[in-house]
């Protein structure tokens, strides 16, 4: 029920901000209740033969599945390293330009939206989860929102949404971004340590044989120096010990790349060379 709620709740989202009233589902519902009253009135008027209503019924029920049916039918098309999924009623009728990170849906070469991966542009239909995360939004155009089939198309970023949830693990409404694990290597006299590669244009590391030295911008962040000193001890490296000194920081940021030590102390401890203080 959740999954749904969510959808609906986008569909609306999407509709209001493409401008696109209720105005063609307003009117489908009216011809519903049209009908059903006609019906109505002709069961009524042949009640004594009750062959004329059975045959309407079952007729109306033929083309109420007809019609489930071909809502639920979708073609599938490729974008993002993904398989994607649209209602097949516009097969025909959109164009879909699709390269790297977008896939510009357009009618008659009228842009109405777009599906964009990894990008800031649009709002955020959420996350593909993998190896290499992919952010999926949409990207509104402005188009003439007369036209109801154009509004119809819009709205139906909704099936392409329902879709991602039942075919990938998709975190709904969030930018989860891939995490940057790579690492840059710093050669000290004592041993190569490994640092996160994300800081290298941010933190100034000054390497000398006594120690390391790591700054943001004049800001000193923390030293690992191997020597005794008034640091605290993190271990010895084939009997050179390792000691850190940290400093009072200004930002966030600058506590992160203080913290990111961690990545330093954790390669460490996967070379048997080094002896942790416990």
């Amino acid at each position: 029920m959740k999954k749904y709620i969510v959808i609906f709740t986008l569909a609306a989202m999407i509709c209001a901000l493409a401008g696109c009233g209720s105005t063609a589902q307003s009117g489908s519902t009216a011809a519903d209740v049209t009908t059903q009253e006609t019906t109505a009135e002709s069961t009524t008027a042949d009640a004594s033969t009750g062959e004329t209503g059975a045959d309407e019924s079952g007729s109306a029920d033929d083309q109420s599945q007809a019609e489930t049916s071909e809502e639920d039918t979708v073609f599938t098309f490729e974008a993002f390293g993904l398989e994607l999924k649209y209602p097949q009623k516009w097969e025909e009728s959109i164009d879909i330009a699709i390269d790297d990170s977008r896939a510009v849906f357009s009618c008659g070469g009228e842009d109405i939206f777009a599906l964009a991966c990894n990008s800031d542009e649009g709002y955020v239909l959420g996350t593909v989860c993998a190896e290499e995360n992919k952010v999926i939004s949409v990207v509104e155009f402005d188009f003439d929102t007369e036209d109801d089939d154009l509004c119809a198309m819009m709205e139906d970023v909704n099936v392409i949404l329902h879709h991602l949830m039942e075919d990938y693990d998709f975190a709904v409404g969030e930018a989860i971004e891939t995490e940057d694990t790579s690492t840059i290597d710093i050669v000290t006299s004592v041993v190569t340590m490994k640092y996160p590669a994300k800081w290298q244009d941010e933190v100034q590391i000054d390497v000398s044989d006594s120690k390391v030295e790591f700054s943001n911008d004049g800001t000193a962040l923390f030293d690992l120096v191997f020597e005794e000193c008034d640091g605290y001890l993190l271990g010895t490296y084939s009997g050179t010990p390792i000691y850190i000194v940290d400093y009072d920081v200004e930002t966030d940021e600058q506590a992160m790349m203080q913290e990111d030590v961690n990545v330093i102390l954790q390669y460490l401890m996967e070379d048997k060379n080094f002896v942790i203080n416990h």
